[in-house]
């Protein structure tokens, strides 16, 4: 996930983005059976920073984006194992601590399913809590199929 942007004025360290959830393939030559937990979900995004009597704060990171998991066999014992893919959370926005003022505005978007997002991060907060980032996308998961073409 891309990072947080900085207070406006910039002077404040930025929130990290979350790390991906990488790929996973398996190609079992044999029988599969398959009854564990695999998860290839990405990171959650870092919160903005907290700053006290500031006017604006920095946004949180975004979260990173759901990995994808293959799983190919030759014939099949049991396939009861649970494939978790989904994209991280966005981080909160910073707090601006001590300040009054406007609350704070922009939580972050939820990620997008088709696309195995991740949630944008919460928006930049003005003079009051930070808002809370987005969710991640939900993916299908994984796939676990019958290898039909052996190369």
């Amino acid at each position: 996930g891309a990072k947080g942007s900085a207070q406006s004025n910039g002077s404040n360290s930025t929130a990290v983005g979350g790390r991906g959830g990488g790929a996973l393939l398996i190609e079992c030559a044999g029988a599969l059976d398959f009854s564990g937990t695999i998860d290839a979900s990405g990171q959650d995004g870092g919160d903005g920073v907290d700053i006290a009597n500031a006017a604006a704060t920095g946004s949180g990171g975004g979260g990173g984006s759901a990995g994808m998991v293959a799983i190919l066999y030759d014939t099949l014992t049991a396939n009861t194992g649970t494939i978790t893919a989904t994209g991280g959370d966005g981080g909160d926005g910073g707090d601006a601590t001590g300040s009054t003022g406007n609350a704070a505005t922009g939580a972050g978007g939820a990620g997008s399913k088709d696309a195995a997002g991740a949630g944008g991060g919460g928006g930049r907060g003005t003079s009051g809590t930070g808002p809370a980032g987005g969710t991640g996308g939900a993916t299908m998961g994984g796939l676990v199929a019958e290898n039909t073409e052996y190369l």
